[in-house]
């Protein structure tokens, strides 16, 4: 997110469609690749032609995946729909052509659910992405646009898309947005403004349909459901929203001697009775009795300093202070 942006806090949609993209990968096609037909058929997105028939071609792409679903063959498996590719015309004396597919570099990442009867539906926890690589700053070669334009839109972004021709509709938007121009087989702009077909100089646009299983990571996805459920039910979570703050937080000046007193005498938790806390780490558990909610406290040190003991202890004092409290429920 560019920090130069007036908002005060970073929005939890981008957090979440951020994490949903993970590094923004650059998927390699397969050589043995065959173009694909996609299109709109009684009434849904389908895989529509593909060789050798449409049910080999999805049987083979269930073969390749390792989605299972507790333990038995998924129903539909994490796919990647790429509408274009850019080779480059020329590398070493040799020229690329559309049979090249696989060596060149892909434009646009629109994730998918892929079902066994050819059926193409929306990925609900991720949306398209253009690889990072091909975006500044970069140490790349090739680069069609700029990171922060992708962060913008990707910040601006709905949680989810209805459809996979809303998905479709959305990778069009991102690449007008990034690189000011179009896709020939992505959807053309709502407004009707015409847009310049995308090019490069040096390089050659394939516009073909392809396909490939991609296996997102499995703590992403937790996270993302974890960001769904908070966007969803909206709780107060403090230190969330002090995380999110942009801009400079200055640090709370130290406590005074006669002000440190009180909250020094009140720390009994300790985790181990045989090594009683050093003078800093005791004066680290009186700057976290005195943070309020949401707020940081950061401690450092080199290993063997004792920061795992102070934790520990962190957790001694919440448990003292429970009982002496007679609180209803554990810390």
């Amino acid at each position: 997110m560019n920090r130069a942006s007036t908002i005060d806090r970073i929005p939890l949609p981008y957090w979440r469609a951020a994490l949903a993209e993970v590094s923004l990968l650059h998927p390699e096609i397969p050589a043995a690749s065959k173009p694909l037909a996609v299109g709109f058929e009684d009434g849904e997105w389908r895989v529509r032609q593909a060789a050798p028939s449409v049910a080999a071609w999805t049987a083979a792409q269930f073969a390749a995946s390792k989605a299972r679903a507790d333990g038995k063959e998924a129903r539909a498996i994490p796919f990647l729909l790429i509408p274009a590719r850019l080779s480059e015309q020329v590398r070493h004396g040799v020229k690329w052509g559309a049979g090249d597919i696989h060596l060149g570099r892909t434009l646009v990442c629109i994730p998918c659910l892929l079902e066994r009867s050819g059926v193409l539906r929306p990925d609900p926890e991720r949306q398209p992405w253009i690889p990072r690589d091909l975006l500044a700053p970069t140490m790349k070669p090739v680069v069609v646009g700029e990171l922060a334009s992708q962060d913008r839109f990707i910040g601006s972004l709905p949680l989810k898309a209805a459809s996979l021709g809303d998905a479709l509709k959305i990778a069009s938007e991102l690449f007008m947005q990034v690189t000011g121009a179009a896709l020939p087989l992505l959807p053309a702009a709502e407004d009707g403004a015409p847009l310049p077909k995308f090019a490069l100089e040096g390089h050659e646009l394939v516009s073909e349909w392809h396909g490939l299983p991609y296996e997102p990571p499995v703590v992403a996805r937790h996270l993302i459901r974890l960001y769904d459920q908070i966007i969803g039910d909206q709780p107060a979570l403090p230190l969330l929203d002090c995380l999110r703050t942009v801009g400079e937080r200055p640090a709370a000046p130290p406590p005074t001697i006669a002000e440190a007193e009180p909250w020094h005498a009140n720390t009994v938790g300790h985790i181990n009775r045989e090594h009683p806390l050093s003078p800093s780490q005791r004066e680290a558990m009186v700057e976290l009795a005195r943070l309020k909610d949401g707020a940081i406290l950061a401690v450092n040190g080199p290993p063997g300093t004792g920061k795992t003991t102070l934790l520990q202890s962190v957790v001694a004092q919440l448990w003292v202070d429970a009982a002496l409290n007679m609180a209803p429920t554990a810390p």
